[in-house]
């Protein structure tokens, strides 16, 4: 559908001629923003809401039911949400109009056993995560030195709009990260120029549908053989379900959470892999 991918885009470069334009406009403590900690009543797994003076960027942080208690250090997951979430309500990173299917805060809250702390960044509206790499840069700078989080073990991973800014600043940044796993991103020049030796040395699970017409895999598939081709640790996981959604599948199993466990940073292992599943 080449109208539907041209209005993609266009949205895009809006978004980067607004970057120019607007300045830090939205860039500012969300209103209304929750007070303390909010507990799922079965796990006790927690969550806060948060601003980074430094990044100038809200966020959701979750908590194991155990931090509180435990002086341990914990492995993180940064998370960065799709286009639908932008703006100033906070609320949109712990529910939405997908009922949180999109989100990782509701698995960290669900599941008692769930190892990390999130973080979840909220982005403001008429911005796009690939034209603020430099302010998740300094969102992870100030929230690892705020919380007890092993900085051997932060992954990054990221759904459609997010799955680009996973390319981009594991791209821009590759000194945080032990894994990544994009899903249904893309990288797309102006926003994202591709660096396949920056991130070479990161295991990568990506994820994408075959037939997907929201960000078509043309956007990312050769982009990946690159990185394969430059020695590259990737995972290659093409579904054929016609749905650009298919991270509810995903979040619904432990196996991305464990894959990423697999790994610390300066440790990498294993070899590039594509597979193609039939849904």
């Amino acid at each position: 559908m080449p109208g539907v991918v041209n209005k993609f885009i266009r949205a895009l470069l809006f978004m980067v001629v607004s970057s120019l334009v607007t300045g830090c406009l939205g860039f500012r403590e969300a209103a209304g923003r929750p007070e303390g900690n909010h507990a799922d009543s079965l796990t006790g797994n927690y969550w806060r809401a948060g601003y980074s003076g430094k990044s100038r960027l809200n966020y959701v942080v979750t908590f194991p039911h155990d931090y509180d208690t435990d002086s341990s250090s914990y492995p993180l997951i940064l998370f960065l949400h799709s286009q639908a979430e932008r703006g100033d309500d906070i609320n949109l990173l712990i529910d939405n109009e997908s009922r949180g299917s999109d989100l990782l805060t509701p698995v960290a809250l669900k599941d008692k056993d769930f190892p990390f702390i999130t973080i979840s960044p909220l982005c403001p509206k008429h911005w796009g995560w690939p034209v603020i790499d430099w302010r998740l840069n300094r969102l992870l700078r100030e929230v690892t030195k705020k919380y007890r989080i092993n900085t051997s073990k932060i992954y990054l991973t990221g759904v459609s709009m997010g799955g680009m800014g996973t390319w981009s600043l594991a791209m821009g940044y590759p000194h945080w990260f032990a894994a990544i796993a994009p899903i249904s991103g893309g990288i797309m020049f102006p926003m994202t120029v591709m660096k396949p030796r920056s991130i070479k040395n990161i295991p990568v699970w990506a994820f994408h549908d075959r037939y997907d017409t929201t960000i078509p895999i043309r956007f990312e598939e050769n982009k990946v053989n690159r990185l394969i081709h430059a020695g590259g640790n990737v995972k290659y996981t093409v579904t054929e379900t016609g749905r650009h959604e298919i991270w509810t599948d995903i979040f619904d199993k432990p196996d991305l959470f464990n894959w990423f466990l697999e790994y610390e940073k300066g440790k990498a292992k294993g070899k590039s892999e594509k597979n193609n599943l039939s849904e």
